[in-house]
């Protein structure tokens, strides 16, 4: 499926194919935490759900081999993305 998100780091938005279902997505909503509501998500893909954030974004941000953060589970409406206006 196709997912579009504005970065958090940065403000743009990305879209990218992550492999996650209506189901999955209504689980992690209803309040499951999103490694069990979507388990086969990458790191990557997992964060990029999250947060807008594309691997690229993380390692110019963090430095490349930086771990992303896996202990955030906060459905996307209750994040606040960064604008660098």
């Amino acid at each position: 499926m196709e997912i579009t998100r504005r970065s958090m780091l940065t403000g743009k938005t990305h879209t990218r194919e992550v492999n996650v279902t209506h189901q999955e997505i209504a689980a992690w909503h209803a309040g499951a935490l999103i490694q069990d509501a979507m388990p086969f998500l990458s790191d990557d893909d997992r964060e990029f759900f999250m947060s807008g954030i594309t691997p690229e974004e993380w390692d110019d941000f963090f430095g490349e081999g930086a771990q992303m953060d896996r202990g955030r589970q906060q459905p996307i409406e209750h994040l606040t993305y960064y604008n660098p206006r």
